[in-house]
């Protein structure tokens, strides 16, 4: 295993922070990520319901456009 607080406080010193910068960059940036995962699912769940398709037949086309 390895020691986060360690790896964190050398991030920071690499990257002339605190580390108190490093964590809430690493906080924004976590919640930024999941808003925008949250509203590109969001999106494609109404266009789906929109166009009728239903979960099979999406995951069919998933599978389909990925070679599986």
């Amino acid at each position: 295993p390895y020691n986060i607080e360690q790896i964190g406080d050398q991030v920071a010193s690499d990257e002339a922070r605190t580390r108190s910068e490093l964590l809430r960059e690493a906080t924004r940036m976590y919640i930024e990520r999941k808003r925008r995962w949250k509203g590109l699912f969001g999106f494609w769940r109404a266009e789906a319901k929109r166009g009728g398709f239903k979960p099979s037949e999406i995951e069919r086309a998933v599978r389909r456009i990925r070679g599986k």
